[in-house]
């Protein structure tokens, strides 16, 4: 079985993407290369997208808010392309850590990037289909990952608010790995 494994980064920033066994996503972003299977992060039901947007907030939306609404995200997996050999029937599981630790209550969601200029007082929650919380280094669900045409592994993405949120750009950067054969 290989393992995939990729970096998302969560925020403001815009680029494209595409596929590898091993990469970084700039998740508004971008996946370099392609393992056997390629993956792409789409908004569910739709292509390829160059970015995945949490949203722009006022500091005072979180005087009333601790959390923003989900925004869904899918990692594809087309077990048509390429040597891409899908058993039937297969499960899988992924996997999230931020490159910037943990954060929020219990260390359960990932921390956003810190320093000047940047937003202060938000972690960002990762949620499965069935928003179910995903933890840092805690595998999700099992999904099932069709042997033919493409599988889309959702997600849903928001802010959740940790201390006194400040302006700035809020993004994270997240590696994701799955396995798959």
């Amino acid at each position: 079985m290989n393992k995939i494994f990729m970096t998302l980064a969560l925020g403001l920033a815009s680029t494209t993407a595409f596929a590898d066994e091993r990469g970084q996503i700039l998740f508004k972003g971008h996946i370099n290369g392609g393992g056997t299977c390629p993956i792409e992060i789409v908004i569910p039901g739709s292509g390829a997208i160059g970015a995945v947007e949490l949203g722009n907030y006022a500091v005072k939306y979180f005087d009333t808010n601790t959390v923003t609404p989900d925004i869904p995200f899918a990692l594809r997996v087309d077990a048509d392309v390429g040597s891409c050999n899908i058993p039937n029937p297969y499960k899988s599981q992924v996997t999230f850590n931020s490159h910037h630790g943990d954060a929020g209550p219990g260390n359960a969601h990932y921390a956003i990037r810190s320093g000047g200029g940047l937003a202060q007082g938000l972690a960002l929650a990762i949620k499965d289909d069935m928003l179910g919380n995903v933890a840092p280094r805690t595998p999700s669900k099992e999904y099932d990952i069709a042997s033919t045409g493409v599988t889309d592994l959702k997600f849903y993405a928001s802010y959740l608010k940790t201390g006194t949120v400040t302006d700035g750009d809020a993004n994270a950067d997240v590696n994701f790995s799955i396995t798959l054969p």
